[in-house]
């Protein structure tokens, strides 16, 4: 009696056997008793890639959403040392006008010791040095954004499963940012596609901050 078993849903399928059937078109590792049918095996397969891409989203290759997520946190780095670079320097300029040492613990928090003794000059070339310093994220920023642009121009109908190095590059960013290493025969890929999920919506979170 040919009593036909198989793994068909995201939740019983892990990572490894995930890959097996994505890039080693091996869809044997799906069979858990009898002989299937290719047909069986094939619509079993189809139903867990289904899954994995209705759950995770496919607006956007990981790779986008890492680069995203590097340009706001660039973007909010820029736009705050801006802010209270041109405030401090507005304040400088004016004699006898108070410096507050408010904005202190933010440059010593980026690595930047800066202190007002009561010498505005000094405290001016302390504040040029820093704004020096930060032109690089600058650069950084333009950067990525180009990368980002041609990446999104290149990739309009590549899925993030189209290549092995591609899907594995997507579970080192999953770990990165959840910093715990994810078991490829213990984790499935459902539970993979939720982390993928909740990872976009915090990157259009952000950008809609």
């Amino acid at each position: 009696m040919n009593v036909v078993k198989l793994i068909s849903k995201a939740s019983e399928c892990n990572i490894n056997q995930f890959m097996c059937c994505c890039f080693d078109n091996d869809l044997s590792v799906l069979i858990v008793s009898g002989k299937p049918s290719p047909k069986q095996l094939t619509e079993a397969w189809e139903n867990i890639l289904t899954e994995f891409n209705d759950t995770s989203g496919q607006s956007a290759p990981m790779e986008e959403l890492v680069l995203m997520r590097q340009i706001l946190i660039l973007q909010a780095r820029i736009t705050i040392f801006t802010a209270l670079i041109d405030a401090y320097e507005k304040a400088a300029f004016v004699p006898n006008l108070p410096i507050p040492d408010r904005g202190f613990a933010l440059f010593k928090k980026y690595g930047y010791n800066i202190t007002f003794n009561g010498d505005r000059k000094d405290f001016l070339n302390q504040l040029n040095n820093v704004k020096q310093a930060e032109l690089c994220y600058s650069v950084e920023h333009d950067e990525l954004k180009k990368e980002l642009e041609q990446l999104q121009e290149n990739s309009k109908d590549v899925q993030p499963t189209a290549s092995r190095r591609n899907f594995l590059q997507q579970i080192k960013n999953i770990e990165l940012f959840y910093k715990y290493q994810i078991d490829f025969e213990k984790y499935s890929v459902e539970r993979l596609a939720i982390l993928i999920s909740d990872f976009r919506e915090m990157v259009d979170r952000n950008s809609m901050n």
